[in-house]
């Protein structure tokens, strides 16, 4: 009978396509962008299978983005600042529950 509590040490490539629009409003011209996201994850996941059919999951790890953009609202003539800047490092947290369908 196999254990009821698994670790596993995990590794993962996320490769994403991200779109974004701003509508014109004021002095903010209308725009579009879109970008390839990179990145890739470590972390680490602990499974809990009572008795082989129902499962809880639980994962925690480091996110490292290999492409990094800056997102900025306005125009060139009028530039209203830096609204997100993709980090060097970041986390992530899941959390799984399953069992049968039938």
């Amino acid at each position: 009978m196999a254990s009821e509590l698994e670790l596993e040490p995990c590794i993962a490539a996320e490769l994403l396509y991200v779109t974004a629009t701003a509508h014109a409003s004021g002095d903010i011209t209308a725009g579009s962008a879109a970008r390839t996201f990179v990145a890739a994850d470590f972390f680490a996941r602990v499974r809990y299978r009572p008795g082989g059919i129902l499962l809880a999951s639980l994962e925690a790890g480091a996110q490292v983005p290999l492409t990094r953009y800056v997102f900025r609202l306005g125009n060139e003539s009028s530039d209203h600042g830096i609204i997100h800047e993709v980090p060097a490092l970041g986390w992530m947290l899941g959390l799984q529950l399953g069992g049968p369908l039938l």
